[in-house]
């Protein structure tokens, strides 16, 4: 579910669901982990209360915390925790409105997206191979994918994220060309309603990985979705934008869209669903690699095609005057609808591109 977090700053404290909540005041935070079972008074209990002291000097002193049924809760400061989202990260700069200047980011989205995850192969400069470090795929999901282990493959999202998690797995399933491997995508509300029961065994998604795209990290549906298959036995990774967002503290892996702290405070996902779509090409082409499913060449003209997708965007938005006088004689002056003609413009380039 959705996250809680307390920074801790100078005499001060700041509760916020949300990262970016508190980055002006205090990099320093707490988060509270209602999903921790431990044993308590009476048995097994979770859930967790911060008891905030307004009148105290800041710090952990000011705090008592406690699970739900009253067994203390021991804070130390290996607990607090240090982001590097900034306030810098949130500032709407020149732009309008957040929806233009997000749009008009998803060229650098993407290419951050790119980079250093590809490299260029030794004594040949025009060959292309996919770097992901043990962050993105820990070595026991890489060898349980090696010794086919892995039969079911899921990409689960909500709203933008639930289409890009659909393009995702037709991709994976073009890269893998694999009929042994299901490969699918569902959204996390109804793969968590209709996929799961609650009499499935321990390790009855143990031949399972789950991947789930979240622009936020922070979309219950998704993130109860990833603890439910986990409790299963799952593998799972997340491809998120948003470094210390809620979900990133459960999946077993994690890849970042652009340097994962491009943040989108805009209601209509714009650059993230991009970026989430390269991310998942990159994936499937990592897997692919890995599983020998693909050559090296075909590897590496795919990459070819994913380093030249800034560039069209960039094309795209180069003409955004253009295209608004075009508008304007066919639909009227609304801004508002202006901006989202743009964005469609650029979704149908993209496609065309991709």
């Amino acid at each position: 579910g959705q996250a809680i977090f307390v920074g801790i700053a100078d005499e001060h404290y700041i509760p916020s669901s949300e990262v970016y909540g508190f980055v002006e005041e205090t990099p320093y935070y707490l988060k509270l982990d209602g999903e921790k079972t431990v044993e308590g008074k009476n048995g097994q209990t979770q859930g967790q209360i911060f008891i905030l002291d307004q009148a105290s000097s800041g710090g952990l002193d000011g705090i008592k915390a406690r699970y739900y049924d009253g067994t203390p809760l021991d804070l130390n400061e290996d607990d607090i925790k240090f982001t590097e989202i900034t306030s810098r990260d949130i500032d709407r700069q020149n732009f309008p409105h957040y929806f233009l200047k997000e749009i008009s980011e998803s060229p650098d989205s993407v290419e951050k997206t790119l980079q250093n995850r590809w490299k260029i192969k030794e004594n040949n400069e025009s060959h292309y191979t996919i770097v992901l470090d043990e962050t993105i795929i820990p070595p026991s999901l890489q060898k349980a994918l090696i010794a086919d282990q892995i039969k079911r493959i899921f990409f689960i999202g909500q709203g933008t994220a639930g289409v890009a998690a659909l393009v995702c797995a037709n991709t994976l399933n073009y890269y893998l060309d694999n009929p042994l491997v299901q490969i699918s995508a569902l959204k996390a509300s109804e793969f968590s309603g209709f996929q799961l029961s609650e009499n499935d065994a321990e390790n009855a998604m143990a031949d399972t990985l789950v991947v789930a795209i979240s622009q936020s990290g922070t979309t219950t549906d998704t993130n109860r979705t990833v603890d439910l298959v986990k409790e299963r036995g799952a593998a799972t990774l997340a491809i998120v934008n948003r470094r210390d967002s809620d979900i990133t503290f459960k999946v077993d892996g994690v890849m970042y869209t652009s340097s994962g702290r491009d943040i989108e405070m805009s209601v209509a996902s714009t650059k993230a669903f991009y970026s989430q779509i390269v991310a998942g090409a990159l994936l499937g082409l990592f897997m692919a690699g890995l599983k020998q499913r693909r050559s090296a060449e075909f590897i590496s003209t795919e990459i070819g095609r994913l380093l030249e997708i800034p560039g069209h965007m960039r094309s795209v938005l180069g003409i955004a005057e253009q295209i608004i006088e075009t508008f304007l004689l066919a639909a009227g002056d609304d801004e508002n609808i202006l901006v989202i003609y743009l964005e469609i413009v650029l979704l149908y380039d993209f496609c065309r591109f991709w």
